[in-house]
């Protein structure tokens, strides 16, 4: 017993060691831009600021978009969201990465622990799996939704087996206000129904308990997303700009191809990093158990269950034969089925432990040979860096992303503030070559802005002010009328580059921006982070450039005759 918790105990003491760099250089720390500096501080910071967390069902934030509505943006139940009357923004996020990693280890062991691996002489095939499974770069706004989900499991498996105690209904009960619904939720919803589908297939009888709490994990989960459930069904004056979703339809050919590619290096959004170790001992387990003459059912059943997602993925985005489906049912564009990827990790984690524990019985050095792909795997996810996950451990200290201080510049844009001493409320700016976060996140009000949820009549207003770049750029054109979230200011010379610190960037000979639109709008002031060669032409005067050595931005400041 001393020796199973002194691997528990290191394996926390290792998950430890995979954080601290975030705590020697806090506000320092390199963060995901993607996503999180780009979108979710700046939206959950704005609740806070404009005091519209807890506003009624019609209420909009005046400082984005001039007016968003209020329920597209996370409810109140959010843990990042009343988080914030616990700690500031960047130690809530702290505090998130912690629960992640420490809460993915923990639920991982007792699922593997109680439901997988039962015999103690796999105990360390538990541990080393829970690790490897803890260590994954979650993605940080779906707040614990991915890095949970084995704790959600070991608590359904336990009603499902019917040793479940009041642990298991307090996991079930408090898990939608650490997660994402439809992000997540929705679809671990699903497969937890499946699953007891299968059960009563197989057993003849339905497992009450186990409907029961599928129940009670919908409707919180409801309720925690009642805002944006008003927004989708309730709301009639409200046409979301995700209407205008497009795909690029292809052949079914082409759609297998995209879903092995899936299926081998799985997707960004939930990175499961297993094309490597993970693969190798997953490949071996079943050449052994085929040498062997050995059905290693449950391990079959989790790659069955991966191709079936890698399949489904890739084909409701992207087979053309649905076409004619998205067009008669609009939520199959304007939801993104292709979230069923967030089982990759949990999934993958499994097979992980499955397969270690087929090599570790069934050859020769099995032991050695399990053990040392645990820590060729844990080696491989602390030196692993990336531009669209966020990572720790040495992999953070390679990253190229910037400083959380660094990136938002407040000091820079204090003395912009200053400089323009005008009531922020009395303009509204838009930026250039730097995403709108930044502004947004520093108080400014913006009209360009990442929205995962807003307007389409907003959309086709914004569009008259980029039109004429858009048509330069086919590339453009098609991200922003196919897509649109990131309603930005998009000078096709850029090349749709968001990130031109000092000295990274040409400036731009050709702009075309429709200013006369920009002045209905009520933008006043342009922040910049190159410099525009024919800004006289768009009705631009420079009235300064500021920079400081603290911060990556160099500013010209623009305002519209």
């Amino acid at each position: 017993m001393v020796q199973k918790n002194k691997l528990v105990y290191i394996s926390l003491a290792v998950i430890v060691l995979y954080l601290l760099p975030f705590l020697f250089l806090w506000q320092n720390s390199p963060i995901l831009v993607h996503d999180t500096l780009e979108a979710w501080f700046p939206n959950v910071k704005v609740l806070s600021e404009t005091e519209t967390t807890f506003s009624s069902l019609d209420a909009t934030i005046p400082s984005v978009m001039n007016g968003l509505p209020r329920n597209v943006l996370v409810s109140e139940f959010n843990f990042f969201v009343w988080g914030q009357t616990i700690f500031d923004l960047f130690t809530l996020y702290i505090v998130n990465l912690a629960l992640m990693h420490v809460i993915a280890f923990v639920g991982m062991y007792f699922l593997l622990k109680v439901h997988f691996l039962k015999d103690p002489k796999h105990h360390a095939i538990a541990v080393g799996a829970a690790l490897c499974f803890a260590l994954l770069p979650f993605n940080p706004f779906r707040v614990l939704g991915i890095a949970a989900m084995p704790l959600v499991l070991y608590a359904f498996l336990n009603l499902k087996n019917k040793s479940a105690t009041k642990k298991d209904w307090v996991i079930i009960l408090l898990y939608p206000f650490f997660s994402s619904f439809f992000h997540v939720g929705i679809f671990f919803l699903s497969i937890l129904g499946l699953l007891w589908l299968y059960d009563f297939y197989k057993t003849k009888k339905p497992n009450w308990f186990f409907l029961a709490a599928l129940f009670l994990l919908g409707a919180i989960s409801f309720v925690t997303e009642y805002r944006v459930l008003f927004t989708m069904f309730l709301d009639s004056s409200f046409q979301s700009h995700r209407l205008e979703f497009g795909s690029y339809p292809t052949d079914l050919v082409r759609v297998l191809g995209r879903s092995a590619r899936t299926f081998i290096f799985g997707q960004y959004h939930a990175a499961s990093l297993h094309y490597i170790f993970v693969f190798f001992a997953t490949a071996a387990a079943l050449v052994i158990s085929l040498r062997k003459k050995i059905l290693p059912s449950n391990l079959l059943k989790i790659l069955v269950l991966i191709i079936a997602i890698s399949v489904f993925a890739e084909a409701i985005t992207g087979w053309a034969a649905l076409e004619p489906l998205k067009a008669q049912f609009s939520i199959l564009k304007t939801f993104n089925f292709a979230r069923f990827t967030g089982f990759f990790p949990i999934l993958w984690g499994l097979a992980f432990a499955l397969s270690l524990k087929i090599i570790f019985e069934n050859q020769k050095h099995g032991k050695q040979i399990a053990f040392f792909l645990i820590i060729l795997q844990v080696a491989f996810l602390f030196s692993y860096t990336d531009s669209l996950v966020q990572t720790g451990g040495f992999g953070m200290l390679l990253s190229q992303e910037p400083g959380y201080a660094e990136f938002y510049s407040e000091p820079l844009f204090n003395e912009i503030d200053l400089f323009i001493s005008q009531p922020k409320e009395s303009y509204r700016v838009v930026s250039i070559g730097l995403v709108p976060a930044i502004a947004q996140f520093n108080g400014f009000y913006v009209l360009d802005s990442y929205q995962p949820n807003y307007s389409l009549e907003y959309k086709h207003s914004f569009r008259k002010v980029i039109e004429a770049e858009l048509e330069k750029s086919p590339s453009l054109k098609r991200y922003f009328d196919g897509w649109g979230s990131r309603a930005y200011i998009f000078p096709a010379e850029l090349e749709g580059n968001r990130a031109c610190t000092k000295g990274t960037c040409q400036s731009i000979k050709n702009l075309e921006l429709n200013t006369i639109v920009l002045k209905e709008m009520g933008v006043k002031y342009v922040f910049s982070a190159v410099e525009i060669e024919n800004a006289e032409d768009n009705g631009f005067e420079l009235l300064k450039v500021f920079e400081r050595s603290d911060s990556p931005w160099k500013i010209w400041l623009y305002q519209i005759q």
